[in-house]
């Protein structure tokens, strides 16, 4: 029975280490046996996974708040989550673009960005920061984005959640 429980431990630990990462799975390590009589197979695709370990550059709450201070017409902070979650909160001047949207967003004309999201379309020059409930989403959009050409991407990898926490814990509502 311990030899099952460290294997698992081992195999749990192997497929954490490879999430976080950014790397594919290792098919060896799906492989490893984990009972004399059960086997887990590698499966016959590729899984992709997204971390939040990404090339992009990383902002944190303090860098959040100096650009709600300075309010900077080339600086756009970018929510992509979904209008429901918008319940929960949002950052200050922060603009909702859903990453479930992300792509005919994006493809839009200026005008028509404009008139669908209430802002206007950053330009490519412009810095973009993306954010999202955890950082998972916000790697995605940025990794998008970057792929559009834009150039100046950041990725505020504490996202809503980070946020709201020292929000609170600020204003002394935290524990």
């Amino acid at each position: 029975m311990s030899r099952y429980f460290v294997s698992t431990r081992y195999l749990f630990r192997q497929l954490q280490r490879s999430i976080y990462t950014n790397t594919h799975l290792n098919r060896h390590i799906l492989s490893t046996r984990i009972r004399s009589n059960i086997t887990v197979h590698p499966t016959p695709y590729t899984c992709h996974y997204y971390s939040t370990g990404s090339t992009f550059n990383v902002v944190d709450f303090d860098d959040i708040q100096t650009m709600i201070k300075n309010k900077s017409k080339d600086c756009h902070l970018i929510d992509v989550r979904e209008r429901m979650e918008l319940m929960q909160g949002y950052i200050p001047t922060a603009k909702n673009v859903p990453l479930s949207q992300f792509a005919r967003a994006w493809s839009l004309s200026s005008e028509d960005f404009e008139e669908e999201f209430g802002f206007s379309k950053p330009d490519q020059t412009s810095t973009l920061v993306v954010y999202c409930q955890a950082g998972i989403r916000s790697a995605k959009a940025a990794d998008y984005l970057s792929q559009l050409g834009y150039q100046k991407i950041r990725n505020y990898q504490g996202s809503w959640a980070d946020y709201s926490d020292k929000i609170k814990t600020s204003s002394g509502q935290g524990n």
